[in-house]
């Protein structure tokens, strides 16, 4: 597809989404979220979970200036949840998508963790690059986590083979103090797929996620 082609397809979805918010008013983001297919909204379900379990142990010297903690933490959970929603607008192109993400959630009046949460997760980390984030490397790990995990019944090589590729990409895809976040709370995030009897097809009614989607409150 040239250049030219997408960049109208991609007008069009804006207009088409603009046209949702419109007709959909206070409901809009629920009508767009719900209108992404099944797999993408119960993956970002569960990676809303994950990262409320990784938000716990955050070191408190990534704590924003005038922000409570929990505000802080409930950002980087609004931003496990909309993660993929720019797919709404562009599905092939991960920096479209991110972009659109962004500017989305933006128009909902989102705070900046979120929006920088959902831009930057999949910026390729580098020890001599500072501009990343570490909320978004939080949501990153959430990510993959539940990419390796699936949606199937929990296993043992599953969780073996999360927990190396995130150990062995620190520093490399990761912030060392993230992959330490996940190193303390990996237990607890694989308890989550363990105790779902149906293997991650229930995680959705945990309470986090299922306040969320009923009441869609923004920041």
């Amino acid at each position: 597809m040239n250049g030219v082609k997408q960049h109208f397809l991609l007008k069009k979805k804006e207009e088409d989404c603009m046209s949702v918010i419109l007709h959909n008013g206070h409901d809009a983001l629920k009508a767009i979220f719900l209108s992404l297919p099944e797999r993408i909204i119960l993956h970002s379900k569960r990676v809303t979970s994950i990262c409320e379990v990784l938000a716990k142990y955050i070191p408190t010297k990534f704590l924003p200036e005038n922000m409570e903690e929990k505000c802080y933490n409930d950002a980087i959970c609004d931003a496990g949840l909309y993660h993929e929603i720019g797919i709404f607008v562009a599905r092939n192109n991960v920096e479209q998508r991110n972009k659109a993400s962004k500017r989305l959630l933006e128009s909902f009046g989102f705070n900046e963790i979120v929006l920088e949460g959902v831009y930057c997760f999949q910026e390729r980390y580098d020890r001599k690059e500072k501009n990343i984030p570490f909320h978004a490397h939080i949501l990153a790990i959430a990510d993959r986590v539940d990419m390796i995990m699936g949606s199937g019944k929990f296993s043992k090589r599953k969780a073996k083979k999360a927990t190396e590729f995130i150990m062995q990409n620190k520093e490399m895809l990761y912030n060392l103090d993230a992959v330490n976040c996940f190193k303390t709370a990996k237990e607890e995030i694989f308890e989550l797929y363990q105790n779902e009897h149906e293997g991650l097809q229930n995680l959705c009614e945990r309470r986090l996620c299922f306040e969320r989607l009923q009441g869609f409150e923004l920041i």
